[in-house]
């Protein structure tokens, strides 16, 4: 209770308000700025450490779209005079990456941060979008990879990725390989079909 009173745009899980804001609604209240950004990594980290029942998605989202709105805003060397980082586009753009990361970071799972962003997130994608988003969800990845193989087995909060796992076809009996790619062309052209009438 006492983060929200200190920054109110944390108080909830984020996503609608970041949505609002990538569909060019002006969203009031500091959604995007550093105090926000910092209740709600102290609520998050709090949620976590105590093991409280509510999601992690949200916050996340929240934090990544926020970090990302914070970044551009840097006055960096270089960066005063990109066009690119003052317009309202560009900064929408940049905070769906950031939402795409923030979904990244908390389930270490890039491409279904892209994918979250793109289908449920951003009004509007570009394929600049898509590659930009690529590079910082495998930043990422890699960074969350990083930290969970070399933190104390006590600290460690996320669960870690083998790399090396042995990818063969065993789990299959024989004969159901060619059901599964059966069910997946038919799964496949009733999508088609289905965008198609759409």
């Amino acid at each position: 209770a006492v983060l929200t009173q200190w920054a109110p745009m944390a108080a909830n899980s984020g996503i609608p308000p970041i949505k609002s804001f990538l569909n060019g609604t002006l969203v009031k209240g500091g959604l995007l700025d550093w105090r926000t950004c910092i209740a709600k990594l102290v609520g998050i980290i709090l949620i976590v450490a105590t093991n409280l029942p509510l999601g992690r998605e949200g916050p996340m989202v929240h934090i990544g779209a926020m970090l990302a709105a914070i970044i551009t805003h840097l006055p960096l060397p270089g960066t005063r005079d990109l066009l690119e980082l003052r317009l309202p586009e560009a900064q929408r753009a940049w905070v769906g990456i950031g939402a795409a990361a923030g979904v990244a970071a908390a389930f270490n799972a890039p491409f279904g941060g892209i994918l979250y962003s793109f289908e449920e997130v951003c009004s509007t994608w570009t394929e600049h979008m898509t590659w930009r988003a690529f590079f910082c969800v495998v930043i990422v990845s890699l960074t969350y990879t990083f930290c969970v193989e070399f933190s104390n087995d006590e600290l460690q909060v996320g669960l870690s990725i083998n790399l090396q796992h042995d990818v063969s076809l065993s789990i299959f009996r024989s004969g159901q390989i060619g059901w599964v790619v059966l069910l997946a062309g038919a799964c496949g052209a009733l999508g088609a079909c289905y965008n198609a009438v759409v």
